[in-house]
């Protein structure tokens, strides 16, 4: 089940309306766990065994914890950033929210986690901060590494925000086992929406692509040409692609632009 659009728009204005509160204006300035405790939420890391974080929360207090095991800056400032969206906008609902990886990269049906998600994304990469880096640049896999690294946030994340926001013609597609997991495009974007659970033809470049850590732009595939079809059945045009797989979530991301 989508969140609605009015749905994500009051979770990314809650975003708004708590970074304009502590006065951020620059990316240096998102500091997730400061702003927690100045809302009374105490934030700790420790060892958990089947979740990435959680969630107590009273009616005037929180405690976050967030698996210490994490290794990602990215994917940690995540977690903290997730359960402040549960928070500022589900507070009183339930007392408590377990929050496992796979929450937090494919919330299902589960739309107060899918909301947790947009107020997580649009607290760490705000638009009115965000939109001018993503338009001033092609996208690329080099590009969205040097934007997570900017804003420090993981890398699909950063693509996931970066293709919603940056005005050109292309799409980003994260897949998981060779199969498609999600996508991202601009608003007016021509190629097709990708569908959930495809799986990737063997013509992408990236069944070429390993895993090869540290993950860096010099370690993508491509840009090559590929037929359209390997991405999207039925689709008859020709595209160019970019993957690289990524440490964080066992996922790899490609870059895709009709020719």
């Amino acid at each position: 089940m989508r969140l609605s659009d009015e749905q994500a728009r009051a979770a990314r204005e809650a975003a708004w309306r708590l970074l304009d509160r502590f006065y951020v204006s620059r990316p240096q300035d998102i500091r997730e766990r400061g702003v927690a405790y100045k809302l009374d939420v105490l934030v700790m890391d420790g060892p958990i065994l089947t979740a990435d974080a959680w969630l107590v929360c009273s009616e005037k207090r929180g405690l976050v914890r967030v698996r210490s095991s994490i290794p990602w800056e990215g994917q940690r400032r995540f977690c903290v950033a997730h359960e402040l969206g549960h928070w500022v906008l589900h507070r009183g609902k339930v007392p408590y929210w377990i929050c496992t990886e796979e929450q937090m990269r494919n919330s299902g049906n589960d739309l107060m986690e899918r909301q947790a998600n947009v107020f997580a994304g649009e607290f760490l990469m705000p638009e009115e901060i965000f939109r001018p880096h993503a338009e001033a640049c092609e996208p690329s896999i080099a590009n969205i590494i040097r934007l997570a690294e900017t804003f420090r946030t993981s890398l699909s994340s950063t693509a996931l925000n970066f293709l919603r926001l940056c005005a050109r013609d292309a799409a980003v597609i994260c897949t998981q086992n060779g199969k498609i997991h999600w996508d991202s495009r601009p608003a007016g974007c021509t190629l097709p929406q990708a569908k959930q659970g495809y799986p990737v033809g063997p013509e992408a470049a990236l069944h070429s692509a390993r895993f090869d850590p540290p993950v860096s732009a010099e370690k993508a595939v491509g840009p090559v040409e590929v037929p359209g079809s390997a991405w999207y059945p039925n689709w008859n045009g020709s595209l160019l692609e970019e993957s690289i797989v990524l440490l964080e979530n066992r996922v790899a991301l490609s870059v895709l632009k009709p020719l």
